[in-house]
């Protein structure tokens, strides 16, 4: 995450001192050394990540409570219903306009069959065309948005064997 003007780098993860500073979950490494970031949020962050998806930039977490959270004026705000662990976010236009793509170790989110990968449309998550499995289950940890020369595609990287019913090298 990165502010113009504000040299510190936010640091999220599953601890609750970064130095001799009690902090749990959401650090920022600053030129004067590691300060608490504010709000916390409710639970250990799995990733962090800052994107406008069209209604303005906002700063988004995974954590460990199986959900999608934004960050508020008023606080950490629950996205919607995952059911497992968010680990990656994208922002990424497919044709219908900007949209925030959550990635991460969950079936179904807000009730749909997902298969590890979601979209936000504003009001809940819809499943992706050409969702990843595994025999074994499946995980996306990284999604990158990228036009290769032949068009804009989203590229996900992570622990599975198929992708859109393809079996991947």
């Amino acid at each position: 995450l990165y502010h113009p003007g504000i040299a510190r780098l936010p640091i999220g993860g599953r601890y609750t001192m970064a130095g001799r500073l009690y902090s749990p979950y959401l650090t920022a490494w600053t030129r004067r050394g590691w300060e608490p970031l504010r709000p916390q949020p409710p639970g250990y962050v799995t990733t962090l990540f800052a994107g406008d998806d069209g209604s303005g930039l906002s700063v988004y977490a995974g954590l460990d409570r199986n959900s999608a959270w934004r960050l508020t004026p008023e606080g950490w705000y629950c996205q919607g219903n995952i059911g497992g662990q968010v680990y990656a976010y994208a922002i990424y236009d497919d044709g219908a306009g900007r949209a925030l793509y959550a990635g991460g170790n969950f079936g179904t989110a807000d009730g749909e069959q997902v298969n590890c990968i979601a979209r936000w449309t504003g009001t809940r998550w819809t499943g992706v065309g050409g969702v990843v499995g595994s025999v074994g289950g499946a995980e996306v940890h990284c999604i990158l948005p990228f036009d290769d020369g032949v068009g804009p595609a989203l590229y996900v990287g992570g622990t599975f064997e198929f992708a859109g019913g393809v079996p991947v090298v």
